[in-house]
């Protein structure tokens, strides 16, 4: 069947179709756009209030049948509250419109063509910006959308006070050609008065908005000595719509990157490098290969962050050498000694109730301040709408071994928290920061629930038992001494070296009850002396009180018949001897 009997045959709303789109052709074909382009000029210049020139009008479809203006030797003046050089001059700009837009308010320019031109956008804070002509005084929504920008020999100039924000961007043609990359471009400006500068070579066409389009980059920015280098592709420079490249960050402090992102808690730390293949597509970002070191602390792994509506999910797997938390946790001033030790300020949990995340990090040594390192350290952690969980698996500690979990019912109106750990076998020696008369096993467990919006809270309520138990190891002769109360033996430890006096065994029991503890047992004894007490800590105001009375095994005439009172608060504690009490048997040892 020829051409002509098949459209015979067709509908007639699709002939009707098909006729409309050929006189379109046709029409535009012959219709020259400079007949009407100074009733343009007059009608721009009017409505802005300011002088607008064209030189040169041309309408046409593309291949895709969108309409396309073109013009050459523009000369925009600019707004009188603007700069004073031009807000436009173009050797040529080509406009390539979306059909349907150009029926609504808001029109999309599928693509942008600048050839030597030179544009200087102004927005004030107000939101009055210097390039609506027909509007000029308009502080609404954008009437203007562009999706894809293809400068040449083109530069462009923003001051955007709303966000403290000045750019200069400079695009030159590559004399030869790398791959897709066939353009350098330059960068400069200032963000919240931090400075930043930086150069990338970049393909033809560079999609900026709602397109997902990735366009070919290569290149590094800089503020200060931080530094950020990227080779990849990128997608929608203004929402960032997606990325697949090879990102490294490092500078000398995290905390100059909170003048970019005021958003988030950058605190001081020592210098830091970073090295990932980030690919973000939609609402996932994928993180792979990721190699950083900050000071002395290291990670590496992978993690992978989704938004799902109103809820976000992170799984991260991480591995890391060494942590130094000195390094890594954000320095606080001293506290006052009116100061509580426990934090009391409200943790920010309502982020919790948005995020789904799972964590697995093993670190192979992690280093505290004032505690030995841990090694073999594994940890997982899990979050949903209800809990957050974390566990600590069997981790070597101080010649010993540590495990336990946290859990948090956030979903609560007052939030429940549940801590359990358990130690075996834990060096006291090693635990020390400094050298100390006292060594052996200590092992244990600790288990307590409490309810609030603090960790201060959360303890001034709990309830639970701490037990430790010290089956052996050695004291000092001179801690035995004062220990005992034993005046003789105290000064025989000053001019002779005693061996050390071996301890038989060791053990407390507290019972916790609404924030609350009393001793159920407290007993240390050694070959010489047998130390028994009593006593209560008060977790919700932090302080605490313990009446110690020893027994020495062998009598002696400078043995004191008294009892220790010793108390105090979290930060400080005093004794003093009081009359002698006599102490339940404790059973621990025996």
């Amino acid at each position: 069947m020829t051409l002509l009997p098949r459209l015979l045959a067709t509908q007639p709303r699709t002939l009707v179709l098909v006729g409309g789109l050929v006189a379109l052709v046709l029409l535009v074909a012959v219709f020259d756009g400079n007949w009407f382009r100074p009733a343009l000029e007059r009608h721009l210049s009017q409505s802005s209030r300011r002088t607008v020139r064209i030189d040169d009008l041309h309408l046409s479809l593309n291949a895709r049948l969108q309409p396309v203006v073109r013009l050459r030797g523009v000369h925009v003046q600019n707004a009188p509250w603007a700069d004073a050089q031009p807000f436009v001059v173009a050797g040529e700009a080509q406009f390539t419109f979306s059909w349907l837009s150009l029926l609504r308010d808001v029109k999309v320019v599928t693509h942008l063509r600048l050839v030597d031109a030179d544009i200087r956008l102004a927005r004030q804070a107000d939101g009055l910006r210097n390039w609506r002509l027909t509007r000029p005084d308009d502080r609404g929504p954008p009437r203007l959308r562009v999706l894809r920008l293809e400068p040449v020999r083109s530069s462009l100039h923003l001051v955007h006070q709303g966000v403290g924000l000045t750019l200069q961007t400079t695009s030159t043609p590559l004399a030869q050609a790398d791959g897709e990359l066939t353009q350098r471009i330059g960068v400069s400006g200032t963000y919240r008065d931090a400075a930043f500068a930086g150069e990338a070579l970049a393909g033809p066409v560079l999609s900026l908005q709602h397109t997902g389009e990735l366009f070919a980059l290569r290149g590094e920015a800089r503020s200060a000595q931080t530094r950020l280098h990227v080779d990849g592709r990128m997608a929608d420079l203004i929402k960032f719509g997606g990325l697949d490249a090879q990102v490294k960050l490092s500078g000398p402090n995290l905390d100059q990157l909170k003048l970019f992102f005021p958003q988030g808690r950058w605190p001081a730390t020592a210098a830091y490098q970073a090295e990932a293949r980030v690919n973000k597509r939609g609402d996932a970002l994928t993180v792979q290969t990721l190699r950083a070191t900050l000071g002395r602390s290291d990670v590496a792994g992978e993690l992978r962050y989704d938004q799902h509506g109103e809820r976000s999910s992170v799984h991260a797997t991480l591995h890391s050498q060494h942590l130094h938390l000195a390094e890594l946790l954000r320095p606080s001033a001293p506290a006052s000694p009116a100061q509580r030790l426990l934090p009391q300020t409200a943790l920010p949990l309502a982020p919790l109730k948005q995020l789904d995340a799972t964590l697995e990090w093993k670190v192979d040594s992690l280093q505290a301040p004032t505690l030995p390192p841990l090694t073999g350290l594994q940890l997982r952690a899990s979050l949903d709408p209800a809990q957050l969980q974390i566990a600590l698996q069997d981790t070597r500690l101080a010649g010993g071994r540590l495990k336990g979990q946290f859990v948090l019912d956030h979903q609560a109106a007052s939030p429940q928290a549940q801590i359990e750990l358990h130690a075996e076998g834990l060096r006291l020696e090693q635990i020390m920061a400094k050298a100390t008369p006292i060594d052996g096993p200590l092992s244990g467990q600790l288990k307590l629930g409490g309810h609030g919006p603090s960790v201060a809270a959360w303890l001034g309520s709990a309830s639970g038992q701490l037990r430790l138990t010290l089956p052996s190891g050695n004291l000092s002769p001179g801690l035995d001494a004062k220990l005992g109360l034993n005046a003789g033996k105290l000064l025989r430890s000053f001019f002779a070296s005693d061996k050390p006096v071996p301890i038989r065994c060791g053990a407390i029991t507290i019972d916790f009850a609404n924030g609350t503890g009393t001793t159920r047992e407290l007993v240390l004894d050694t070959a010489q002396t047998r130390l028994e007490g009593q006593g209560n800590i008060h977790l919700r105001d932090e302080s605490w009180a313990m009446l110690l009375t020893p027994r020495v095994h062998q009598s002696t005439v400078l043995a004191l018949n008294s009892s220790v009172l010793v108390q105090g608060s979290f930060r400080d504690a005093g004794y003093k001897l009081v009359a002698r009490e006599p102490q339940p048997q404790a059973s621990g040892c025996d």
